[in-house]
């Protein structure tokens, strides 16, 4: 039993030993300075380097940038603006008369007076005006007109329109002798 005892006063020495280290370590931690912006980029910036040194990576190994991308809007100038203003050009065929300038070695106005570049637009404005007039999107059409017998015929069958609605003064109307005002 005496054993037993020893041990348990072991066991006990052993975890009060750990935890005193853990506080100790905790209170260091407390304790460190704030590391100021300037000091922790220099001291990454050493650890980077050697990083790199110790597993061998170069400068030219890094990705390069990406070249930044051109706006639109941004390679034109004012009087070129104005030309293709002024001419009435699309804001989708701006690209094209821009290449077709561009390709030519000429300007936006010269490019405007070509024959080709004038046929290549007079086609693609051709396109969009037949596009917006034909339908060709999801819009609804508008109701036909149901004629006078076909509006008696269904309410002989017991399909009464809605009370208020167009159709149920067609029904009145037609039941009347048709005669409206």
């Amino acid at each position: 039993m005496e054993n037993d005892t020893q041990e348990e006063v072991k066991d006990l020495e052993a975890t009060t030993e750990e935890s005193e280290t853990k506080e100790a370590e905790e209170e260091q931690e407390e304790e460190k300075p704030v590391e100021s912006p300037e000091a922790k980029r220099a001291r990454l910036k050493r650890q980077l380097e050697q990083h790199n040194k110790k597993y061998g990576f170069k400068e030219e190994d890094k990705p390069k940038p990406t070249p930044e991308v051109k706006s639109k809007k941004d390679d034109l100038t004012m009087q070129e603006a104005m030309t293709l203003m002024k001419s009435n050009v699309h804001e989708e065929d701006i690209e094209s008369v821009k290449r077709f300038a561009k390709l030519e070695n000429i300007s936006i106005a010269d490019a405007l007076k070509h024959d080709e570049l004038k046929a290549v637009l007079r086609v693609r404005e051709e396109k969009r005006k037949t596009s917006e007039a034909t339908s060709t999107g999801k819009t609804p059409r508008g109701s036909s007109q149901v004629s006078d017998e076909v509006i008696l015929e269904r309410a002989n069958k017991g399909q009464v329109p809605d009370a208020g609605s167009k159709e149920a003064e067609a029904l009145f109307w037609a039941r009347h002798g048709g005669r409206r005002s």
